[in-house]
């Protein structure tokens, strides 16, 4: 599997993945994703910000997964109703490369790729992207009953530590649990 950065030509292969994670989370009973959030429109911002990454099949060229990985924070991190994050970090929003850990989002996996390691590999290969940059931390967050993904988070080495609330108005379930892997 190859990690890179996503280009326009993989906005369809990227929403079939998201629109396949929506279908599995809403198999498993969960609201997660069920709003109309994550979107193309959201999607074509992220790579307009260079925030796109996917997981490729390196015999196919087919895309398998994609993460969101920004370095430029997120304000809901900031929305801490229970624990605390393990470091103490600013939220800096400056794009593309501003903040002092990244921030993951839309992890989705093509239905045809599931269950075959390309979460993980999307997870540790943000880690390895948030070194390379020089950043202090990895933060994630996930639906409180979305066990695969605390799953993936916890065995690429993620601690969860607190809980969050979205400010957003398309998720029904507000509450989110926060990861966050020290990286300094």
């Amino acid at each position: 599997m190859l990690f890179r950065q996503a280009s326009v030509e993989d906005l369809d292969a990227v929403m079939s993945a998201i629109e396949d994670g929506r279908v599995a989370l809403a198999a498993m009973g969960l609201d997660q994703w069920q709003g109309g959030s994550p979107n193309a429109e959201m999607v074509r911002e992220d790579m307009a910000c260079e925030y796109t990454y996917v997981a490729v099949d390196d015999e196919t060229g087919d895309v398998l997964g994609t993460v969101s990985f920004t370095d430029a924070g997120d304000g809901d991190y900031d929305n801490v109703i229970d624990g605390a994050w393990t470091r103490d970090l600013p939220n800096t929003p400056n794009p593309p490369h501003g903040g002092r850990y990244a921030a993951l989002h839309r992890i989705a996996v093509s239905a045809k790729a599931a269950r075959r390691g390309v979460g993980t590999f999307l997870v540790k290969q943000s880690i390895r992207l948030a070194r390379e940059r020089g950043l202090d931390a990895v933060r994630a967050d996930t639906h409180i009953d979305n066990i695969p993904m605390q799953r993936t988070f916890e065995k690429c080495g993620m601690v969860r530590c607190c809980e969050i609330l979205l400010s957003t108005d398309d998720e029904p379930t507000k509450e989110r649990i926060g990861y966050e892997l020290a990286l300094s």
